[in-house]
């Protein structure tokens, strides 16, 4: 009976230093998928960061493109009004023109 206690005690023993070899093991797994953790973290907020800084550099850049767009379009309007102000008073030239070198004024003959 003694023996078979001592047996037991061994067979204890041994289990416990497994158990613990095992938990060894397991801790330093645990502590290497932190650190992985730990760096992904990091370098996932680096990340985010670096796209929230250019999102808000494209909105600004977007938004200086639209209002030179919105002037843009303002400086062309004026533009197209000022050429047709131009053609009406060349039309109005040309026919003053026309008329003096055909010699009719409003369809008279001078």
């Amino acid at each position: 009976m003694i023996e078979d206690t001592q047996k037991q005690i061994e067979f204890i023993v041994e289990q416990q230093a497994r158990f613990a070899v095992n938990q060894e093991k397991a801790d330093e797994r645990l502590t290497r998928l932190e650190k992985i953790v730990a760096n992904a973290y990091v370098d996932m907020r680096d990340r985010y960061n670096a796209l929230v800084d250019a999102q808000l550099k494209s909105e600004t850049k977007i938004a200086a493109v639209a209002e030179a767009q919105l002037r843009l379009t303002e400086s062309q309007q004026s533009l197209t009004e000022g050429q047709q102000h131009t053609d009406d008073r060349l039309n109005a030239l040309i026919d003053i023109v026309d008329r003096h070198i055909t010699g009719h004024d409003n369809g008279k003959q001078q």
